[in-house]
């Protein structure tokens, strides 16, 4: 799999899936996610923001999420968590996903 690359200030679109343990998609019953740089810090005050679950959710960054200082390039993550009711048994079952992309400094700046 490519790293995904997104110009600094633009927009991306994370699609996030959910699947149980023998890989069917399932819709959680919690989703939330956040939004770190690679050295753990949370960026543009996106710290558990919860979204409405679904088999597969969409998650837009854009602006101060995709923002850069000084390097050319820098390391993001969109960590969600979710959790749902596994049908047989009724145990609540965590889901940990993280998506890792690249913001890329525009040689321009607008």
């Amino acid at each position: 799999m490519s790293l995904k690359q997104v110009n600094e200030q633009s927009s991306a679109f994370i699609d996030i899936s959910f699947y149980d343990e023998a890989g069917a998609l399932v819709t959680p019953d919690t989703v939330k996610w956040s939004l770190v740089d690679q050295y753990g810090n949370i960026v543009n005050a996106r710290d558990n923001v919860i979204i409405t679950p679904d088999t597969t959710v969409t998650i837009i960054l854009s602006g101060d999420d995709l923002k850069i200082d000084a390097a050319e390039k820098e390391m993001r993550y969109v960590v969600a968590d979710a959790t749902y009711t596994e049908t047989d048994t009724g145990q609540t079952v965590n889901i940990k996903n993280e998506y890792q992309f690249e913001v890329v400094r525009l040689k321009k700046r607008y």
